[in-house]
């Protein structure tokens, strides 16, 4: 439903825009940027720590869905500022919590059930351009702001000698959580092409950075609980092809 009614918005004001909106030194401009995130360093590693005391975890990321929103005022020809409110979707990797052979000498059965990271975000900040042909411009951005986590929900079930009267069965599992609200920042470089007086397009890569806090009480026994401090050090690599409406 969000991403319906995000879409419905972007349409909404695109259309507006390529409309009612022809002139050509007008010094604002709203940013369409889908693409591809890729996670980096410890957001995308494969390890898993399951200690409640472990302050640093990572994040079993894989590739996912990257979406960027910015509506930007230059200040000058190539200077200027922007916002941007954006979203990525990284499924975490089911491969990443098997077990893997030889842990139990009997046979044994692993099922699996795990779905995203969500991570929000709203950043503000500034954009250099230089201009490399007429109708060519390369710009260089830096942002800064929040974002709102949530860290994926997941189940592991193992079955030692299934089918049989010896049978075990051990799980643990994890709800979908929402993480503390973070710092972040982003830094990147768009190849924009001016197709014309309104309209632009542009290939961009850019790197987000934050670390996510999860500080989640939990319960030793009735009477008795504690506080879980799990650190996530996401980076995301974005790669993204943009379309651009001056207004």
């Amino acid at each position: 439903m969000k991403f319906k009614l995000l879409a419905t918005i972007i349409v909404f004001i695109s259309l507006n825009t390529f409309l009612f909106s022809q002139n050509s030194t007008s010094r604002w401009q709203i940013e369409l940027r889908p693409g591809i995130g890729i996670p980096l360093g410890d957001f995308g590693d494969k390890s898993i720590l399951m200690d409640p005391q472990q302050i640093k975890l990572d994040g079993l990321a894989k590739a996912g869905f990257a979406a960027n929103l910015a509506v930007s005022y230059a200040l000058k020809q190539n200077i200027g500022i922007t916002f941007i409110a954006g979203l990525n979707r990284n499924k975490q990797d089911e491969e990443a919590f098997k077990a893997g052979p030889g842990i139990s000498a009997a046979p044994y059965e692993e099922k699996i059930e795990t779905n995203n990271w969500n991570i929000g975000k709203i950043m503000a900040g500034a954009w250099l351009q230089t201009d490399l042909a007429q109708s060519l411009h390369l710009r260089f951005h830096l942002t800064a702001g929040v974002a709102q986590t949530s860290s994926p929900y997941y189940r592991y079930i193992q079955i030692i000698n299934p089918g049989t009267a010896q049978s075990q069965v051990y799980s643990y599992w994890q709800d979908k959580i929402k993480l503390n609200p973070a710092f972040c920042y982003e830094a990147g470089l768009q190849l924009i092409h001016q197709v014309s007086k309104p309209i632009a397009i542009s290939f961009g890569s850019s790197l987000f950075r934050s670390l996510m806090k999860d500080r989640k009480e939990y319960y030793i026994s009735p009477a008795q609980y504690s506080r879980r401090k799990w650190d996530y050090q996401v980076s995301i690599l974005t790669l993204d092809l943009g379309i651009h409406f001056s207004f």
